[in-house]
């Protein structure tokens, strides 16, 4: 009787550490932060665990930790697992280098952005009241003159890769602005029965691939800071639709239509908060665009557009 208490308190000194572990850890599936005795910790999706290890499931692939280098395991929300991972410990050679291959993460998103005009046309603009100053001091009748300016807005859809584990990222995207348009008028009245009105109207569109570099500061948290670049090759586009109309003696009609197109480089720089979703994160915040210049000739204004706009997106 003696000998069979003695194997009874053996069997159990031997369980008790596993029973213990096993009823105070979490369950298979949940999201953990493993302490490790080196200072490090690892985080990620407890994949299995037994006696002797845990396993892992991180953001960047399974990693394989030994019973005798943790510390503390404790069960976290699923949104604050993307913290930095520690070298497993092995028994024989403490704290080795991690050789679990990293695994790029690919993510896409999704921008509109609304530019403003940012003066893409200010000499045109003062080229129209000069030349309506100066048909009033020497023409016949009167002339008024006037200026409407749109601002612009684009369309992006693209991906990012992970650069390293430190929030730098890298990508491409395809962009379709539609930029500012410029509206300008000439009215020549000679009574009230005869006028005519002299319409000039500009439309601007982009097509850009942009090669992009983001920093995340603050990764895996419900808010972070996003600073991105972003340059590349634009396919540029302006175009004139001109007509005239007139009453009176001055009654006529005529119209013409021009375009002209040319590649540049363009691009961008954006400071924007990011706010993590379940399964996705919003963008919103500032950017400033450098587009396709275009000097005047004897059918288009000057063009030049550096503008600032709000960007507002999804990543996926």
């Amino acid at each position: 009787m003696k000998r069979i208490g003695i194997v009874f308190l053996a069997a159990v000194s031997f369980l008790a550490p596993t029973l213990v572990l096993s009823a105070m850890e979490p369950a298979v599936g949940a999201a953990v932060a493993v302490s490790l005795k080196n200072g490090k910790t690892v985080t990620g999706a407890l994949k299995s665990a037994n006696e002797d290890q845990l396993i892992i499931d991180t953001e960047d692939g399974q990693i394989t930790i030994l019973r005798g280098n943790i510390d503390r395991v404790a069960e976290v929300p699923p949104n604050a697992v993307d913290g930095e991972r520690g070298p497993v410990i092995s028994e024989d050679e403490p704290a080795p280098p991690l050789t679990v291959k990293p695994r790029k993460q690919k993510s896409f998103f999704v921008q509109t952005i609304f530019w403003d005009a940012a003066g893409a046309y200010s000499p045109a603009e003062d080229d129209l009241s000069k030349r309506v100053s100066a048909l009033n001091g020497g023409g016949t009748g009167s002339y008024s003159g006037d200026s409407t300016v749109v601002p612009g807005q684009g369309f992006r859809l693209g991906f990012l890769f992970p650069m390293t584990d430190r929030g730098m990222e890298y990508g491409w995207s395809l962009d379709y602005t539609k930029g500012p348009g410029l509206e300008q008028r000439i009215v020549r009245r000679l009574s009230s029965f005869s006028s005519a009105t002299d319409t000039w109207t500009y439309g601007t569109s982009f097509i850009r691939l942009l090669n992009e570099t983001q920093k995340r500061i603050g990764r895996g948290k419900r808010v972070e800071l996003r600073l991105r670049g972003a340059v590349g090759l634009a396919s540029a586009s302006i175009t004139e639709d001109y007509n005239y109309t007139g009453t009176g003696s001055l009654a006529s009609s005529r119209s013409k239509m021009n375009e002209s197109r040319w590649l540049a480089f363009s691009g961008e720089a954006s400071a924007s908060l990011g706010f993590t979703l379940r399964g996705m994160a919003i963008d919103a915040g500032v950017v400033y665009g450098v587009f396709p210049k275009r000097s005047k000739d004897t059918d288009f204004p000057e063009f030049n557009w550096t503008p600032m706009g709000f960007r507002l997106g999804a990543h996926f």
